[in-house]
């Protein structure tokens, strides 16, 4: 149907995924021309836009693949429980160890094969006798892989640029003899008969050996305005609209998805070790350590961290830790919304809600929300995004159940068009509210589910309450 020029006011279609933010918070219209080479012109655009929107989509999902780390077999030691470990005999080093599991970006120090031992300190071996460890040997482990010995001539390893740590074998062979940078003085000495062990740089530590990993320090009443305009004259892109908001929370789903099968599946508990455990410290200058249990040192507390590999034994896990909620958290949840269409109803659509935020206590959250969702009504289409603040408030436990209020406010847009409804937007405040409740999955993973009211403003005044619910996933 043809319309007389600037008849009819309308938005515009969203160009990318990322416009449905920039959309809700400007809420601009223009003009739309009615003749017929307006309209095969908008259909063009609205193509191309549809494009658009798949190839950002896809590439997006891409991308959140390809950023997403993988969990290693290195646990870090917690700096609370390595001074409890220092501060005490090295025979009776051990027992439940409170320990982190790391990224596979921070890579096992056994994994590089030009790993030898030679920086390994001179350690003692503890035996479990009569209840418990009692000191057995003294040993220095000079080279752990194969065909490293040092060649009958003796043999030079340079120290790399800038100072560290140079290795020379001993005239006639034997265990290499290390010399630190100028300046720098003896950190150990090896049993009688083979001379000195270690040297490092001035401040403490050792150089690595090359390839070591380094690491840097109900109803509603809506009104229908002067603005409405016939639903045969569909100006309001809502099924654009709609496109767009599944695309984004497609990428969403699948960010969520990554994060907690890695951050919210880290291991973050206890270990039961003994004295002899293999350990690596790592420096701020990046050099690593091998050392044992029994064997570390106060010195060792200002390290960069202390870490354990699974590569050198299996591990006895002791159990995860409590849910913690303390610092950043990533939030997503999918369920049901009360939406309001011009025509005075509030049916029941979709909704998917993304929250990111900070929890500067256990029971006490601060999130920002980014909510969307529409449905069917009247053979037309609803959509409805919203953004704004909530704050969670989770005081009560019981078991592994955690259970809370929230409250939010914010600003949604809301569209309308086709079949009987009118074509109508509004972009103005909402208000929400109700309870929360939280299954603890893992240390930091948790299963959400909300139930609560929706209240809307359309046309400077709020409507009766309406029904909201979802469930999810939060990762801390």
């Amino acid at each position: 149907m043809e319309t007389k020029k600037g008849s009819l006011s309308g938005r515009t279609r969203f160009g990318t995924v990322a416009a449905v933010v920039a959309r809700v918070a400007s809420g601009r219209e223009f003009q739309i021309k009615g003749t017929s080479e307006g309209n095969s012109k908008m259909n063009k655009e609205a193509a191309l836009s549809a494009s658009r929107r798949s190839s950002l989509a896809c590439l997006a999902f891409a991308t959140v693949l390809v950023m997403s780390g993988c969990l290693s077999h290195t646990y870090k030691i917690a700096d609370e429980d390595l001074e409890r470990i220092v501060s005490a005999p090295p025979g009776q080093r051990g027992g439940a160890v409170r320990v982190v599991q790391e990224w596979s970006t921070a890579s096992d120090p056994k994994d590089d094969p030009s790993y030898d031992g030679r920086y390994s300190r001179s350690t003692s071996t503890y035996v479990y006798v009569g209840g418990s460890y009692q000191r057995s040997r003294t040993y220095r482990p000079v080279c752990q892989r194969r065909n490293c010995a040092t060649p009958a001539g003796g043999s030079a390893y340079r120290a790399p640029s800038g100072g560290g740590v140079a290795q020379a074998g001993r005239p006639g062979g034997g265990a290499p003899v290390r010399a630190g940078a100028p300046g720098s003085g003896p950190v150990s000495a090896g049993p009688p008969g083979e001379g000195p062990v270690s040297a490092g740089p001035a401040g403490g530590g050792v150089e690595s050996a090359p390839g070591v990993p380094r690491e840097s320090g109900g109803s509603g009443a809506g009104q229908s305005g002067a603005g409405d305009v016939p639903s045969s004259s569909p100006n309001l892109g809502v099924g654009g609209d709609k496109d767009a908001i599944i695309a984004l929370v497609a990428v969403a789903v699948a960010f969520t998805v990554v994060l907690a099968a890695t951050e919210g599946m880290r291991y973050d508990g206890w270990l039961d070790l003994s004295p002899n455990q293999t350990v690596y410290v790592v420096h701020h200058y990046g050099s690593v350590e091998k050392t044992t249990l029994a064997a570390l040192e106060p010195s060792d507390l200002l390290a960069r961290k202390v870490i354990i590999s699974r590569h050198d034994g299996e591990l006895v896990y002791l159990g995860r830790a409590p849910l913690d909620r303390q610092g950043f958290a990533w939030r997503m949840e999918g369920g049901g919304m009360q939406m309001p269409t011009p025509n005075g109803e509030t049916p029941l659509g979709w909704a998917f809600m993304g929250q990111v935020g900070y929890f500067p206590l256990q029971q006490l959250g601060i999130l920002f929300s980014l909510w969307g969702g529409g449905g069917n009504e009247a053979g037309g289409e609803f959509v409805g995004v919203g953004y704004g603040l909530e704050v969670d408030v989770l005081p009560l436990q019981l078991w592994r159940v955690h259970g809370g209020v929230f409250g939010g406010a914010g600003y949604a847009y809301g569209a309308a068009e086709g079949g009987t409804l009118l074509s109508r937007s509004y972009h103005e405040p909402y208000l929400q509210a109700g309870v929360l409740a939280e299954v603890d999955i893992t240390t930091r993973l948790g299963l959400s589910l909300r139930g609560g009211a929706h209240w809307q403003r359309v046309g400077g005044e709020f409507l009766p309450m309406m029904g909201l619910f979802s469930a999810g996933l939060t990762v801390y």
